[in-house]
């Protein structure tokens, strides 16, 4: 029913449902009651005088909803479309001939095969987070019995300092999040709380109380406000661990968590920042927006935090920095990690794949909505530009669309702009040549390049026609080269007779989108520490071919956010933003001629046709270089 109304009037619904009631029980005990999963209906009833916080937290709510509603819409709406394709194809195919002729071989398949199949569907049939959850990520008994003795046979105990600013919260929230802490299979830690001036008595008392209960708690109160940064640094000054974490005062870690980071340095003693998954705690005390990260990734770091929690730093290392920066407020930690990992290896950076962190989605957490800390707004560029400065990149920093407020670095080229060799392989198919070259030769923005078509035995007269007009001009060559289709030895060839220092191997089925394509491509293939470069590939019908590769996919490796709709953000919004993979697809492949060559090129043996790109991707990888995927240059496949 709510979804039928708009997003105002559901808020509306929320308020006035709300002010209905006036009974004894406050917000946070019905939170409570949500929490241990009673019934919603009743818990909400419990609300007196519902306090303008829980409005607001309740807007968040909404907000997250209509935010899914648009997103399951506009997939409905393109489902329906290619609904409507299928049935005509299904109708079209029905009332063919070889149907009719192949109706007992599908009569034997319905009786032997598709029972086998169904039970198949069954057993991959997709889940919502909270039943993963309960199948595969809940503590039980019998699992933290198992930890506790994993925990037993560690040779070294690092010691583990939590670092928790707090400010103004409500003191049964800070209970829960200190009591996340106390809870720790892993011992050897201490927690650092440092009360902003929050000019409460009742949280004053609160904090004081837990050092008498355990003392690994360590309570301090600033006489002024400084802000999150300024708190942070003070209790930085305090700590005796070797490592220091970062908790805020209302999220919560799980009984494992240090314990995992334990076990990450034990068995990595020179990593010297960890990070693990997280996800959120909604309203009614549930387990929702998981977010599952790539291992070290320095582009989508500069484009967004992605490490965010759980993020564990050497202390050294975080003093030699000079911990946090109070002119960042709300992007503090975000230019810290950009700090720290500038000093860092690659092998000094640990990622754990496992959630060990829940964030609460409340009215002043970035987790409900980023607007919800004006600073952020504004330290989101600078932050950025601050990280650009440090490193000597010459490059401008814009605003990207959308929401979550991320960017788009724009890499400046040098005046002189380096020759880039557009190799394009190709057998006879003129009609799809001359519309990829069109949407080439179009490019006015970036006008340095030649291009060099790779001719495999064409035999049609009007493709050898307009191949033989096409050598008259500029910057154009036709090589050719006969025998079977190889597609590795095709573009060997053609990056052989490349005059540029940059190679662009492109497809013949290929047709720019944007003017900007080819200057993106180069501003991110001229970098020292990128490999190759690809970039965002839709099929005909606006749906998303080629967004990266990622290894294991479907077998050997697959495309990321195959079939997802042209302007869908994709998961924590990485169909938006600059990020390394593994490898690209060559459809569409930038790299300096140098490199390719050092790695002798695609591999014409093993992987004529499927895979080479794939294989040059990790040759390349393999010599210290980052393969880089871009969303600014987009092109039809």
């Amino acid at each position: 029913i709510l979804f039928n109304q708009s997003k105002d009037q559901i808020v509306d619904w929320y308020v006035e449902r709300f002010k209905q009631f006036n009974l004894a029980e406050n917000y946070y005990q019905a939170r409570a009651k949500l929490a241990k999963g009673s019934n919603r209906v009743k818990a909400i009833n419990l609300v007196a005088n519902c306090p303008e916080s829980m409005i607001d937290e309740l807007s968040n709510e909404v907000n997250d909803l209509q935010t899914s509603y648009d997103e399951m819409e506009n997939s409905f709406n393109h489902t329906i479309e290619q609904n409507i394709q299928l049935s005509d194809k299904v109708r079209r195919m029905k009332n063919s001939f070889s149907w009719q002729v192949t109706l007992p071989m599908r009569f034997l398949r319905r009786k032997l095969l598709d029972p086998f199949f169904r039970n198949e569907s069954k057993r991959l049939k997709r889940n919502t987070y909270q039943e993963w959850v309960a199948e595969n990520d809940t503590l039980t008994d019998q699992k933290i019995k198992k930890l506790s003795l994993d925990c037993q046979v560690l040779k070294t105990l690092p010691k583990l300092s939590i670092l928790l600013p707090v400010y103004k919260i409500a003191p049964e929230i800070l209970n829960e999040t200190v009591l996340s802490v106390k809870e720790q299979i892993y011992q050897n830690w201490e927690l650092v709380i440092v009360d902003d001036c929050s000019n409460s008595e009742a949280l004053k008392k609160n904090i004081s109380e837990y050092t008498k209960s355990d003392s690994r708690i360590l309570p301090f109160f600033l006489n002024d406000h400084g802000g999150i940064a300024e708190a942070s640094n003070f209790a930085l000054n305090q700590v005796t661990g070797d490592y220091v974490l970062f908790l805020d005062h209302d999220d919560l870690l799980r009984k494992h968590s240090l314990l995992k980071f334990a076990e990450a340095i034990e068995g990595n003693p020179s990593a010297k920042l960890i990070y693990s998954d997280e996800d959120k705690i909604n309203l009614f005390g549930e387990r929702v927006s998981p977010h599952f990260k790539p291992d070290w990734n320095p582009d989508l770091l500069l484009s967004q935090n992605y490490i965010c929690h759980l993020c564990c730093v050497s202390t050294n290392l975080v003093r030699e920095i000079g911990g946090f920066r109070r002119e960042f407020e709300g992007c503090q930690d975000w230019d810290l990690i950009l700090r720290a990992t500038e000093r860092l290896t690659k092998d000094e950076i640990l990622h754990i794949p496992e959630i060990l962190y829940h964030w609460r989605k409340g009215r002043h957490s970035t987790s409900s909505n980023v607007r919800a800390k004006p600073d952020i707004l504004k330290n989101t560029l600078k932050v950025i530009e601050s990280a650009l400065q440090r490193r000597k990149l010459s490059a401008r920093v814009y605003p990207a669309l959308g929401k979550n407020n991320y960017v788009h670095i724009k890499y400046n080229l040098p005046e002189e702009t380096p020759l880039v060799s557009i190799i394009i392989p190709t057998r006879d198919r003129v009609d799809l040549l001359e519309k990829c070259l069109v949407g080439v030769t179009d490019c006015r923005i970036y006008p340095n390049y030649e291009i060099i078509i790779i001719d495999n035995g064409s035999i049609e007269t009007a493709t050898l026609s307009f191949l033989d007009k096409l050598q008259k001009k500029p910057m154009h060559r036709v090589i050719s080269q006969y025998g079977p289709f190889n597609y590795s030895k095709l573009n060997n060839e053609g990056a052989r007779h490349a005059k540029g220092s940059l190679l662009l191997f492109l497809n013949n089925d290929v047709f720019p989108l944007n003017d900007s394509w080819l200057e993106e491509m180069a501003s991110h293939a001229i970098r020292p520490e990128i490999g190759c470069v690809g970039a965002k590939l839709l099929y005909p019908d606006r749906t998303v071919q080629h967004a990266g590769v990622v290894l294991g996919l479907g077998g050997a490796a697959g495309h990321a956010f195959r079939r997802f709709p042209e302007n869908h953000p994709g998961y924590m919004s990485r169909l938006q933003l600059v990020q390394n993979y593994s490898a690209v697809t060559a459809a569409c492949l930038m790299v300096r001629k140098n490199i390719f060559f050092e790695v002798d090129g695609f591999d014409e043996e093993n992987l004529a046709v499927a895979f080479n790109d794939v294989d040059l991707c990790l040759k390349i990888n393999q010599l210290g270089y980052w393969n880089l995927w871009t969303p600014h240059a987009q092109l039809f496949h």
